[in-house]
């Protein structure tokens, strides 16, 4: 049986920590989500294999692996496949 109180994890992938610290307070504001977060696109893989998530909040532009690079090898695997991914970009 599922508790109805269970934070869910939320990955943030974002290499601006001013990005991830914005993100991270608008999803605490309503205490119902557990936060994680990685600072490029490889990090961000290296969790997605840690543990479960319900959502990845991902940024386009990132050095390295962009946001699109990244969001198609989560796609690409049968076990990520299934988490929506909300794609963020700032000026």
């Amino acid at each position: 049986m599922l508790d109805k109180f269970a934070k869910t994890n939320v990955l943030i992938i974002d290499d601006n920590p001013k990005n991830i610290q914005l993100a991270a307070n608008v999803l605490k504001a309503t205490d119902l989500f557990h936060i994680f977060f990685a600072t490029s696109g490889e990090a961000g893989l290296t969790q997605l294999e840690k543990q479960e998530y319900a959502l990845i909040l991902l940024d386009i532009n990132m050095p390295g692996l962009d946001g699109y690079q990244t969001a198609d090898l989560i796609k690409s695997n049968p076990k990520l496949t299934n988490i929506p991914i909300i794609f963020l970009s700032s000026s």
